[in-house]
This record gives structure tokens, sequence and C-alpha cells, in this order.
């Protein structure tokens, strides 16, 4: 089941953001193409490093990620502990030398931000709830994955039907998140060791 945007709201939405945007002194780049590359070379469809929120707009997940990457930016403005520690880690930026700690800070922060997107959307009639969770658990459990294998993925690849299907429709608990599933891990490798 594939959720489907309300454009609509969505306009109304991003509309705001931007005021929120320019009125926390914010920049907004956006593309017109799939992805994006990061400084270090890694694709991706968004980033936000506290001062700039870029989206790829070519994509089929543009509003999705638009609304995952605004959230940083509120993570940003608020100056929230997990933002702080972020930035203070530097072995949090690297999926590939990463400690357990680290990837663990990373995905707390990410289920803040996923949290944060879930809340908007509800608040703006933006996405489907629940197909948004189970998105939302593949890329919290998805850092997990990165621990095991050490080895960065393009986070576009990832949404897999066959995996989609095994998630909460929930964002999964802090409790849950700290525990690595091997199980689960199994089946990421069954569907993305070849990414």
């Amino acid at each position: 089941m594939r959720k489907t945007v309300n454009k609509k709201n969505f306009a109304k939405f991003f509309e705001w953001s931007k005021k929120y945007l320019k009125e926390n002194k914010k920049e907004l780049r956006i593309t017109k193409y799939r992805t994006m590359r990061l400084s270090n070379g890694d694709k991706c469809q968004g980033w936000c490093d506290g001062n700039t929120l870029a989206v790829a707009s070519g994509g089929r997940k543009f509003e999705e990620t638009y609304c995952h990457e605004f959230s940083h930016i509120t993570q940003s403005v608020e100056d929230i502990q997990l933002w702080q520690d972020y930035l203070a880690d530097p072995d949090c930026r690297s999926s590939i030398t990463a400690s357990w700690d680290s990837i663990m800070s990373v995905a707390m922060l990410e289920r803040d931000c996923e949290i944060r997107s879930l809340n908007f959307s509800n608040k703006w009639g933006l996405f489907n709830s629940e197909v948004y969770a189970q998105e939302t658990n593949l890329y919290l459990f998805y850092h997990q994955y990165l621990f095991l294998r050490k080895k960065w993925i393009n986070t576009s690849t990832i949404y897999r039907r066959p995996l989609i299907k095994l998630m909460p429709k929930k964002i999964i608990t802090v409790k849950t998140l700290s525990k690595i599933d091997m199980n689960l891990m199994l089946e990421f490798d069954k569907h993305l060791k070849n990414d």
C-alpha cells in the first residue's frame, strides 16, 4: 500500500514551513533531481545540517523527505539534547566506523525527527500515518543494519515492500530500537546485501 500524499495539504504545510525557516534564518535548497550528494559523495534524497534544509524534488518521496528534513530543522531551532549530542560526536556522521553508541545516538535523533514528522503529518493531513510509521520503522532498523554491515546503503533503496510489510504500524519504542533483532537483520540482508 503506497502512502498517498495530500498535495493540497502539503502545499499549505510547505508555505507555512518556508515562513518558519525564514523567521529562524534557515536556508532552503530544493533541486529538481531524484537524489543529491552529501559532501562525502554518498547519495541521499535530502539533508539538514541545522542551518540548511536541502531536498531533491525529483523523487517519489519528495514530500515525506521534505517533512523529515524540516523536522530536523525544528530540532536544531529548539536545540534539543539529541541534536546537541549529534553535533558533538563526529563518529555519528560515519556509518562505516561508528560505534554502537554513536549509531544509537543517530537512531534516537532520527526517531525523534520521525515522531515530529508524523505529528506534522497528522496536524496538516499529509500522509497515511500507519504506512508512514512502517517506513519510519524500516528506516530506524536500517541504522542497526548499517552498524552490522559497516557499509552505507542509499536510503532510497531500502524501501522494499517485503521489508515494509514486516514493520509495525506504530513507531517503535526506544527499548525495541536499542536491541538488535537478528532475524530482522537477516531479512534486511536477504533484500539489501547486493546494494
